[in-house]
């Protein structure tokens, strides 16, 4: 009897932690299914918004940006922004971990003092510069706003 009370109890805790670190493991390392299509080149992605006639929308992270890091993986994993980038913008990230000489030219052109930026541009012109964390709701509403 005491032994069927202990094999309960180790399937209750096993059950237990199993249920507490599966959603754990799940948020950090799954990938989004509705991911923005980020591009990488800069000069690419600066032609193909003046071709498709479409806002700029640039984005300058780090991986020790914890801030950027979080926005990354809640506010550009949100469908409803997802969809509003991908419909309506071309996103570019630049990566400021190893702080290269591409990238600090791309910061310093844009004139970025921290992390996380987002820029929007349209043209020449400057429509949206965000220079910390923003919640899904609010980054949709903003770029919604944008014409």
């Amino acid at each position: 009897m005491k032994r069927a009370v202990v094999l309960a109890l180790e399937l209750a805790v096993a059950v237990l932690v199993v249920g507490i670190a599966a959603p754990l493991r799940a948020d950090v390392s799954a990938p989004s299914p509705a991911a923005v299509p980020w591009r990488t080149d800069a000069k690419a992605a600066e032609r193909e918004a003046a071709k498709l006639k479409r806002p700029l929308l640039v984005f300058f992270s780090a991986a020790w940006c914890m801030p950027c890091e979080e926005m990354k993986r809640k506010s550009f994993a949100d469908p409803d922004v997802a969809a509003l980038i991908g419909r309506s913008f071309v996103p570019l990230i630049v990566d400021m971990t190893n702080d290269d000489d591409a990238a600090k030219a791309i910061g310093d052109r844009y004139h970025v003092r921290a992390l996380p930026t987002l820029i929007v541009l349209h043209g020449a012109a400057e429509k949206l510069r965000l220079e910390s964390f923003v919640a899904a709701a609010e980054l949709h509403a903003a770029l919604a706003r944008i014409r």
